[in-house]
């Protein structure tokens, strides 16, 4: 019988992003699941902003209908939030968990994302200005980066206060309590969520590991998918 494994993608991406790595690890013998998270690939908005919570429960009900049982699980940035998050509520309930590049610790870059949030209102006044009204699209996207609200600025309807409730919500208890064995598998060139980030985690959720991936960032499972499965199955992960 086939082992189930669930990739859990990022924010702003979809399980698509995710079928290079998909296929090495069906090479490796395991069934492998890349669900659209709500509001993000082909899945619809919700009508309501969610929490983690309501991704966990999303993740619960993909794995009732599909008959899943005690899969791994990876997840990538967001997608490792929503990992944590359901080990917390349903311990015990996954085989292991492999994080790369979630931001397990609110720091001075949750305290920007919150101020950025907060004075985004100010930049929509100077983009409205008669002389600015050309170059919106560019000056507002370029406003989102340098305060670091990247997924803020993409997001539509419900998902930008989605996107505040994520962001906000603490994970070190989830992280304390975490019930499964833990691999945090690092792109070393990672600056959204640098490799202190990963170590720091690991010093947080028992039973876990530390590898990093040399010459790759934040996309370093689906821009080196060879390496990340390999990793993996050196620490024992598949």
């Amino acid at each position: 019988m086939k082992r189930d494994i669930i990739i859990l993608h990022g924010w702003g991406l979809d399980g698509s992003r995710f079928t290079p790595l998909k296929t090495e690890l069906e090479k490796r013998g395991a069934r492998v699941w890349a669900p659209d998270f709500p509001g993000f690939g082909s899945a619809k908005n919700p009508q309501a902003p969610y929490h983690l919570f309501e991704y966990a429960m999303f993740l619960r009900d993909f794995m009732k209908k599909y008959k899943i049982q005690n899969p791994g699980f990876i997840g990538h940035s967001f997608g490792g939030r929503v990992a944590l998050k359901y080990d917390f509520l349903f311990p015990k309930s996954v085989r292991w968990i492999v994080l790369t590049g979630t931001p397990g610790f609110r720091s001075s870059s949750s305290l920007k994302v919150s101020l950025g949030i907060a004075i985004v209102k100010l930049g929509k006044y100077f983009v409205s200005l008669p002389l600015m009204k050309n170059f919106k699209n560019s000056i507002t996207q370029s406003y989102y980066s340098f305060i670091g609200v990247q997924g803020y600025g993409r997001a539509q309807g419900t998902m930008k206060d989605t996107f505040k409730y994520i962001v906000s919500e603490p994970l070190e208890s989830y992280m304390k309590s975490l019930s499964v064995p833990c691999l945090l598998l690092w792109g070393e060139l990672d600056t959204l969520v640098p490799t202190q980030i990963a170590v720091r985690m690991h010093n947080a959720i028992p039973n876990s590991t530390v590898s990093i991936i040399r010459g790759f960032g934040h996309s370093v499972p689906y821009t080196s998918p060879y390496d990340f499965v390999r990793l993996m199955k050196q620490h024992n992960f598949i």
